[in-house]
């Protein structure tokens, strides 16, 4: 498998409470040729996602409520084993 190759088999976890910033980066991710990608409005949800599927990068938003993007980074400390995740503000507030 080439590098581009290994990189686009990725696995990717989308993580927003608005549901219009998940469609979106979903659609960017996916036209840019990433073939694994799955996204949770809950960021609840992320530990037992992540314990799942193993993913390679977690994409957070910061301003997520009740639980931001912080508390959820926290959570995969003590959760997981490390993962890569990087967070923002949402694109679509």
């Amino acid at each position: 498998m080439t590098p581009s190759a290994r990189v686009l088999a990725a696995k990717i976890l989308v993580v927003d409470d608005q549901e219009a910033s998940l469609d979106l980066m979903e659609q960017i991710l996916h036209s840019a040729g990433y073939k694994s990608v799955l996204s949770t409005s809950d960021p609840a949800e992320v530990y037992a996602l992540h314990r799942l599927h193993q993913f390679d990068l977690i994409l957070l938003d910061l301003k997520m409520f009740p639980m931001d993007g912080f508390m959820v980074m926290d959570g995969l400390k003590t959760h997981s084993t490390q993962v890569p995740a990087t967070s923002s503000p949402s694109p679509c507030r």
